[in-house]
């Protein structure tokens, strides 16, 4: 199944009444009762309203290509609701709707690092309407996608100078439309073509009450269910209730329906170091306010000594997520709640094709005694504004500055475009972690592209992004991110036992390792280190302070064994007390020493489950040169 047809299945159908001005997600307007027209969103289409500093910013961007504040009032007024819908770009980009209709898509640039706009439907035919620029009328019967109109097809236009600008086409009779990018010498190549329309504006102001009248027997519906589903989920696991809040809108509106499900509960905030400080304020001024219990799972500096280790984290390598978000609640969870809690999240399924497959109750691997539930699976962000203004809530502060996610500021996942309201507002986090990025690409040898690019935010370049890579010469043969441990004089010798030779490189704190090698079977070492042996029922596994070692097996589950003990070394060398192993100890065996974690060998019961709850081990190993090798 595709993303499309995933988010098709759980996006509600959005309408537009023409005398309100304002979205409802019914036929029939709640204010009015009059009908509404259907607007064809992209999916994912969880459209969101754009506040006072969105439309502004939208209208800088629109100026940019029109030149001239005239057009920018006739396209996009100041006073009227407008919508965003966040769609797939190579950066960020939305759909902008306006009077019910898509005048275009506003999306960043990544090489020309500005934010540009792409006329299409009601904007081509608004262009259309005042031949401003850039317009084409062709003489030809029809215009499709990849078609290249020469010089000779158009009677009429006023073209850019610049290749690479939008052009609204129309044939002559004005029965087809199209965008199409300038490619120089007279020429356009068609982007995309649809059925002619008339420009279509609404004289009428849409606002936030209208909005909430409008759309609210959904916002009825939508709240008894989720109070329903609150109770009822209470009721099943019968377990201590918290709310997970992360100071933004989902959040909130997850904690006003829980209070009113159940009243005052304790909200949880997972502080990972990389919260931007109006968020902090924010979250504590919150809990303040309406006298809660704020639980605060911190993180301190853990993902800055990590990143010494690790490297930038990425899409395909998040690192960052276990270190400073998991692990530390995790650590909370066994300190608070040891018998487990039910934690209500403000998990939404039109963020992610992942989160719209999600079952709406789950456990994560890495918080096992955590139930988490989200009350607003099927919500939109519209929903979620209008339902917090209807509540009157204050929400966070920085979704009015131009901020459309929030959470860890520097997340792999941010946008290159969204990034620019982190510049703005901090300059000195964006320079910090531009200067770090420059550093690792130098001392890495990947170039300058690596950090202009954004390219850092994978380890594996998807298509789009390889295309403008290969356009600048950037070709990257390995990443080198992950702890500096490496596999050399790799050889088998097959026989019985099975006999493998080699030497772990970067291999330190050998105390460390000989403890945490007890989780394997009966360890011996002497007192100077010499040499460290640990044997299992079938094996014998012997290694040199300098890193050389010989495994002997009677099985073929040498490769197991040796993936553990490979684990065991990236855990003993580059341990930064994440707590991720201590909170995944069935049997509390696993302390914190000096430099890392220690086994207590009348605890443990050599289960293993911590050699591969360690995120430093997890996402370091695969960067081996024998890695595929391991793999069983």
């Amino acid at each position: 199944m595709s993303e499309i047809e995933i988010f098709r299945k759980v996006m509600p159908e959005l309408y537009w009444c023409p005398r309100c001005n304002v979205p409802v997600f019914d036929e029939n307007c709640g204010k009015c009762n009059g009908f509404t027209i259907k607007v064809r969103v992209t999916p994912p289409g969880d459209v969101r309203p754009a506040f006072k500093k969105d439309i502004e910013d939208l209208r800088k961007t629109l100026y940019d290509y029109f030149t001239d504040w005239n057009i920018v009032d006739f396209m996009l007024p100041r006073n009227k609701f407008v919508l965003l819908n966040k769609i797939e770009y190579p950066d960020a980009a939305d759909e902008i709707i306006v009077d019910g209709q898509i005048l275009g898509h506003r999306f960043y640039d990544v090489e020309k690092r500005l934010w540009r706009f792409k006329p299409l439907y009601n904007g081509v035919a608004g262009i259309l309407k005042l031949k401003t620029n850039y317009y084409a009328i062709v003489a030809l019967p029809r215009i499709r996608r990849r078609f290249v109109v020469h010089k000779k097809h158009i009677v009429e236009a006023k073209l850019p100078s610049r290749k690479g600008e939008y052009v609204a086409i129309s044939t002559e009779k004005g029965n087809l439309h199209g965008i199409a990018e300038y490619v120089g010498a007279s020429r356009l190549r068609v982007l995309k073509a649809w059925r002619g329309r008339k420009f279509l504006k609404i004289d009428a102001e849409g606002d936030f009450k209208v909005a909430i009248e409008a759309n609210k027997h959904r916002l009825e519906n939508l709240e008894n269910e989720a109070i329903d589903f609150i109770k009822k989920v209470v009721d099943r696991y019968n377990l201590p209730v918290i709310v997970s809040f992360s100071g933004g809108k989902d959040s909130l509106a997850t904690f006003l329906l829980v209070e009113k499900a159940l009243g005052k509960i304790p909200i949880l905030f997972n502080d990972t170091g990389l919260e931007l400080p109006e968020t902090v304020e924010f979250v504590k001024e919150f809990a303040e306010k309406n006298g809660v219990e704020l639980l605060v799972a911190d993180a301190g500096k853990k993902f800055y000594e990590a990143l010494e280790i690790m490297g930038p984290p990425a899409r395909d390598y998040r690192w960052c997520c276990k270190v400073a978000k998991l692990s530390p609640i995790a650590n909370l969870v066994n300190t608070k709640f040891p018998e487990g809690v039910l934690s209500f999240v403000g998990q939404r399924a039109l963020e992610s094709t992942r989160r719209a497959l999600s079952p709406r109750v789950w456990r994560n691997r890495w918080l096992i005694k955590i139930v988490a539930a989200s009350p607003i699976q099927y919500w939109t962000a519209l929903d979620i504004w209008l339902y917090l203004f209807k509540e009157k809530i204050e929400a966070n502060p920085l979704y009015f500055e131009g901020f459309d996610r929030l959470g860890c500021w520097l997340c792999p996942a941010v946008e290159l475009g969204e990034l620019e309201a982190v510049a703005e507002k901090h300059p000195e986090l964006v320079k910090w972690w531009t200067d770090h990025l420059k550093k690792y690409a130098e001392e890495h040898g990947l170039g300058e592209a690596w950090v202009r690019f954004g390219f850092w935010r994978w380890r594996k370049l998807p298509g789009d992004q390889k295309r403008i890579a290969e356009k600048y010469g950037l070709k990257i043969e390995k990443d080198p991110r992950g702890a500096p441990i490496e596999v050399t004089s790799f050889k088998v010798e097959e026989g019985v036992p099975v006999r493998v030779y080699g030497k772990i490189e970067g291999l330190r704190r050998l105390e460390y390792f000989q403890n945490l090698l007890h989780i394997l079977g009966q360890v011996d070492a002497s007192t100077s280190l010499d040499e460290i042996m640990v044997k299992t029922s079938d094996s014998i596994f012997r290694i040199k302070p300098s890193g050389e070692f010989i495994l002997s097996s009677k099985s073929r589950t040498w490769k197991k064994i040796l993936l553990n003990i490979l684990s065991i070394a990236f855990r003993a060398s580059y341990c930064v007390k994440c707590g991720s192993c201590v909170s995944n100890c069935p049997k509390n065996a696993i302390t914190y020493g000096g430099e890392g974690v220690l086994i207590d060998l009348d605890k443990c019961t050599k289960c293993g489950l911590c050699n591969f709850a360690c995120p430093i081990a997890v996402y370091s190993l695969p960067k081996l040169n024998i890695f595929k090798l391991l793999q069983v």
